[in-house]
């Protein structure tokens, strides 16, 4: 199953993580700490993320993935989608 940013945005308020505004294509290189999203909120959305796509994002590399183009891409490349990442 693909994740989209229209999914990254459904776990963002899934997991009760406010952004400052809704994503869309002109944010996908926008840091997510930009938007409102701090470390915490990471950590809680890889939890998100892992239970919906059973993706594992170790704590180490949470921090790696600052935007949600690189959070599409990592759960992408990692739940065997070929593709894109949006």
């Amino acid at each position: 199953m693909i994740c989209t940013l229209s999914d990254l945005q459904i776990l963002l308020e899934t997991s009760n993580i406010p952004l400052e505004v809704e994503l869309s294509e002109e944010h996908l290189d926008t840091p997510l700490a930009e938007l409102g999203v701090d470390s915490p909120s990471l950590l809680e959305l890889a939890d998100c993320i892992h239970d919906c796509y059973l993706v594992r994002i170790p704590g180490d590399s949470v921090h790696t993935l600052r935007t949600a183009r690189l959070i599409l891409a990592y759960v992408n490349e990692r739940a065997g989608v070929a593709g894109g990442a949006m």
